[in-house]
C-alpha cells in the first residue's frame, strides 16, 4: 500500500451511525416548529431539500452558504433571509438536540480515530457540508469524538462544493497541503464517499449503515463493517506510515 498520512472521515452513517430516516423526520419535526409562524410547517422540509439540492449542484465561488441563502431568498423573499437565517442558526445552537435519538456513537470508530490520531495521522472530517459548523460540531459529539481529533472539519462556511463533486475532495486536499495518494477516504455512501479514488484516494467503505445508490462511484479498495475497519487499521498501522 503507497504511504498514507491522512484519513478522511465522513460523519453521518460512518463515525457517527444513525437511523436516516428517524434523523430526517425528527429533524423537520423540530426545525419546523422554529419557523411555523412564518412557514406551514407541512411546506418547510420541501423548501430545505430544494434550496440544499441547489447548494449540492452549485459549482460557483460561492461558499455553500451562500448558495443555500440565496436559494432560500428566491422563494421566501430575500428581505425575508436575515431572520431566517438566524432562526436557523439559533436551531443548530439549542433543539438540533431533539435529533440525537436517531443517532448513537460507534466504539469501533471511536477507537480507530483514537490509534490513528495517536499514530500521528492527519485527520479530517469529510462530511457532505450542508450544515453550518454548529450542527457539524454538534453530531461529533454524539459520535463521543471531539473537534480536536480533526484538523479539518467541513462546513458549508468554509466549503464551496458538495459531495460526491471532485471539486469537493479537491478543496479539502488543498486545505490541508496533501496529495491525493496521501489520503484514504472512510464513508458508507457508495457514490459520495468512492468518488475521490479518480483523484488518486485510497478508499475504504463502512458497511454498516450502507447507502447505495443507482449511481456508484469507483469499487472501493477496502470494504467491511466499523469492526472490520478498527481491525483493518490495527493490522495496518504500521505499513500505512
Amino acid at each position: 500500500m503507497d504511504t498514507l498520512t491522512t484519513i478522511l472521515f465522513d460523519l453521518d452513517g460512518t463515525l457517527l451511525p444513525m437511523d436516516l430516516e428517524l434523523f430526517q423526520e425528527l429533524y423537520f419535526k423540530s426545525l419546523s416548529r422554529e419557523f411555523s409562524d412564518l412557514m406551514d410547517p407541512r411546506k418547510l422540509g420541501g423548501l430545505v431539500w430544494e434550496c440544499t439540492i441547489e447548494m449540492v449542484k452549485d459549482k460557483s465561488p460561492r461558499t455553500n452558504r451562500e448558495v443555500f441563502m440565496e436559494a432560500m431568498g428566491r422563494r421566501v423573499g430575500h428581505e425575508q433571509v436575515p431572520e431566517y437565517e438566524r432562526r436557523f442558526m439559533e436551531y443548530y445552537g439549542s433543539n438540533f438536540d431533539y435529533v440525537k435519538g436517531a443517532t448513537y456513537a460507534s466504539a469501533p470508530m471511536k477507537e480507530a480515530v483514537s490509534i490513528l490520531k495517536e499514530s500521528g495521522y492527519t485527520l479530517a472530517i469529510a462530511t457532505n457540508p450542508v450544515f453550518p459548523e454548529a450542527a457539524v460540531l454538534r453530531r461529533i459529539e454524539w459520535a463521543g469524538l471531539s473537534r480536536d481529533d480533526f484538523q479539518l472539519v467541513t462546513n458549508f462556511d468554509n466549503s464551496h462544493y458538495c459531495k460526491p463533486n471532485l471539486e469537493y475532495y479537491e478543496e479539502i486536499l488543498k486545505a490541508l497541503g496533501k496529495s491525493a495518494e496521501e489520503c484514504m477516504m472512510v464513508g458508507n455512501d457508495e457514490l459520495e464517499d468512492m468518488v475521490p479514488k479518480a483523484l488518486g484516494m485510497k478508499t475504504y467503505l463502512v458497511t454498516d449503515n450502507l447507502v447505495p445508490g443507482e449511481i456508484k462511484g469507483p469499487e472501493p479498495d477496502f470494504k467491511g463493517t466499523s469492526a472490520d475497519f478498527l481491525g483493518f487499521i490495527k493490522s495496518s498501522i504500521g505499513s500505512l506510515q
